[in-house]
């Protein structure tokens, strides 16, 4: 079915990303209270961490897994604005499909955490694997889309060919650096996301924010088929906010944060390997670093003596001046007893600023200063986009 009467002009475009995100609310605002009340009767609820912040404890049992609606929204409207405006398929049918099975891989999870009734679900290294993975298959489909790869933008800065030539052809050639960076980009948004869902409607509202940003963005190079993807996540990220807002109704659980962050990765490996698009996961890479430099000064910090060490150590050979790194790594690779010093009061850092700034600020408040933080950060990365739009036509003027 098509809309004949439809111009393909960029003031149309712009209707139809905001009809987008009001559907996607309106359809989220019926199904999130059937999902909600099946859930409660099922007793899916969502299992606190006991090392958490104790006001967190309240929330226990509250229904999970609430990305499901949204991918399905999500997924919905992309379809359905594509083959209503007879958008040619370029990234629409393997980028669902694979944003699915990370939220697929969630869902496992969220669902061995209700089974266990415990936080503990599909091992950490077993999703790694997954995720990486499925960066992989993003890489293989991007890179015939656009029928160049990351190596390629490497070259162009530094003159280096990465691809690797296979043997007794010198016309198929591997982009090795190109399978490499969106391995890790997958995992690494998908893990950062989920690191980063841990207040009431922080990685809604953030990740909305990013999703519309990009939407625009894509609409002013005139890449449709990605806007609408972003568009429709969009809507059915605020829609899902509606109930995810302080005191949340629901979760989204790992199902949902999983397809966040693979969508996040799919849609920064797609669209031509463009690096400027990670800035709008500076958030969620801040969160990642926490946990990180948490955990390492933590076990940097235990005590340790001499004489806990062999006597043929390394160690007694090394000067002085190498024995403190020698230590350092020595104690993250050892499992030391005893009890470190903690960098943050707790990582990641949202928990941090919740504990610091409460009684002053509570949760919501807190939830609202990140919205803040994500809406400068987006509106930096729409100027900067601009300006590229500007600088593009003028070097086709001349």
């Amino acid at each position: 079915m098509n809309l004949t009467s439809f111009q393909p002009t960029l003031a149309n475009y712009y209707v139809v990303t905001l009809v987008l995100i009001g559907s996607g609310v309106l359809i989220s605002c019926v199904l999130y209270p059937l999902l909600i009340a099946y859930l409660k009767s099922r007793a899916v609820g969502q299992n606190i961490r006991e090392d958490g912040p104790s006001s967190h404890l309240a929330k226990a049992n509250t229904p999970t897994m609430g990305g499901i609606v949204f991918i399905f929204v999500s997924a919905y409207l992309a379809i359905l604005a594509c083959k209503v405006l007879d958008v040619d398929l370029l990234f629409l049918p393997w980028m669902l499909t694979l944003g699915a099975l990370c939220g697929l891989i969630g869902f496992i999870d969220d669902f061995a955490k209700v089974l266990n009734k415990s936080n503990k679900g599909i091992s950490g290294y077993v999703r790694l694997l997954i995720e990486g993975i499925i960066g992989l298959f993003a890489a293989y489909y991007t890179t015939k889309t656009w029928n160049h790869t990351f190596d390629e933008l490497l070259k162009s800065f530094t003159g280096f060919n990465f691809e690797i030539s296979l043997p007794g052809s010198s016309q198929n050639r591997i982009p090795i650096v190109t399978y490499i960076y969106s391995a890790f980009m997958m995992a690494a948004c998908c893990n950062s996301l989920n690191i980063h869902d841990g207040m009431d409607g922080l990685a809604a509202g953030t990740s909305a924010l990013s999703f519309m940003t990009m939407a625009f963005i894509f609409l002013m190079f005139g890449e449709i088929e990605l806007a609408i993807i972003c568009a429709s996540i969009t809507g059915a990220l605020l829609g899902f906010l509606l109930f995810n807002c302080h005191k949340a109704k629901i979760f989204m659980g790992d199902t949902g944060s999983l397809f966040i962050g693979g969508m996040f990765g799919l849609i920064i490996i797609s669209y031509q390997f463009n690096i400027m698009l990670i800035a709008l996961l500076l958030i969620p890479a801040l969160e990642t670093l926490s946990v990180i430099l948490q955990v390492l000064y933590f076990k940097a910090t235990k005590k340790l003596d001499n004489s806990d060490l062999k006597p043929e150590s390394i160690y007694f050979k090394l000067p002085d001046s190498f024995k403190a790194a020698y230590l350092f790594i020595y104690k993250q690779i050892h499992k030391i007893p005893g009890e470190g010093k903690r960098l943050f009061k707790m990582a990641p850092i949202h928990h941090h600023f919740e504990m610091v700034l409460s009684p002053k600020l509570n949760e919501w408040q807190v939830v609202s200063l990140f919205w803040i933080c994500q809406l400068v950060i987006c509106t930096g990365v729409l100027i900067f986009f601009n300006f590229s739009i500007g600088a593009i036509h003028v070097m086709k003027l001349n």
